[in-house]
């Protein structure tokens, strides 16, 4: 239930809700989550490590960058080169 009431939460558990959901189904988005959520109460029960939300602009922004440096290297290994697209002038 926990998972669930994070769809419309502004932080980074309900950001990678939201992400998963659009792939994979709503069902499979609340189940990844409970488990990532399950993680994290583990860690902070076991190891007394305290929980840091960073905000879901953050997040996205971490994302997006590990998402570049993925395509990066995939096109490295098959010989490519990413090149940033410049905007048109107008």
């Amino acid at each position: 239930m926990a998972a669930v009431a994070l769809q419309r939460s502004h932080s980074a558990l309900g950001a990678t809700l939201r992400r998963i959901a659009c792939r994979k189904g709503c069902r499979v988005a609340a189940f990844a989550t409970a488990g990532k959520l399950a993680q994290l109460v583990y860690r902070m029960l076991r190891w007394s490590q305290d929980y840091a939300d960073i905000c879901e602009q953050a997040y996205k922004l971490q994302f997006r960058h590990k998402r570049i440096a993925g395509m990066r290297r995939a096109a490295e290994t098959l010989g490519y080169e990413l090149v940033p697209q410049t905007p048109a002038p107008r």
